[in-house]
């Protein structure tokens, strides 16, 4: 299982709170987003497995994948550009 982090699904994720009291996972078994996405943990090791993400809304992991989608937007010549920071709503 993935989480965004484990720290903040220890004490902020209601669903995964009621599993560890029942002995159905263990803190320690849960991986970090950041682990997969630098390459210290396995997702997925075959297409058989079903990998379950445990999100809390990081925002710097936001930030990152918002980054990462960018530049491969730009790579692939795909997107527009909107105005930033205009004053239009």
């Amino acid at each position: 299982m993935v989480v965004d982090s484990v720290q903040v699904a220890q004490k902020e994720s209601g669903d995964l709170l009621g599993a560890y009291e029942s002995g159905l996972i263990y803190w320690e078994n849960l991986t970090d987003l950041g682990q997969v996405l630098v390459g210290q943990r396995p997702g997925r090791t075959d297409d058989e497995q079903i990998v379950l993400f445990e999100s809390h809304g990081m925002a710097l992991q936001d930030i990152y994948r918002g980054t990462r989608i960018l530049e491969l937007a730009k790579r692939q010549g795909i997107g527009k550009d909107l105005p930033i920071g205009s004053g239009a709503v």
